[in-house]
């Protein structure tokens, strides 16, 4: 099994990501929530409404579901948080090389 991924890293990686496609106040702009036992790597990400278009197709394509949950929530498992986390270090890397 890989590092841990903490709700930190996960939201980190959204900050960056949001920031690279201009949404406004990214630090705020999707919520993390995890579960208090590290041995259950599972994260919910409630995105704003000026997030949810900016996150949707990345969402899509890592979990390989169409729309969100119930809610307009998208549930991540340990290797789609390791994918998001990835990345974000590309568009971050491509957004310092402009």
């Amino acid at each position: 099994m890989g590092p841990t991924i903490t709700r930190h890293d996960l939201s980190s990686a959204l900050i960056q990501i949001l920031e690279a496609r201009g949404v406004a106040s990214p630090e705020d702009a999707v919520e993390v929530l995890g579960s208090p036992d590290d041995g259950v790597r599972l994260f919910v990400l409630v995105p704003s409404t000026r997030a949810r278009a900016a996150l949707a197709d990345d969402l899509m394509k890592i979990t390989g579901r169409r729309h969100p949950t119930a809610g307009d929530i998208w549930i991540l498992d340990d290797a789609q948080s390791v994918a998001l986390i990835k990345l974000s270090r590309t568009m971050h890397v491509k957004v310092y090389q402009q």
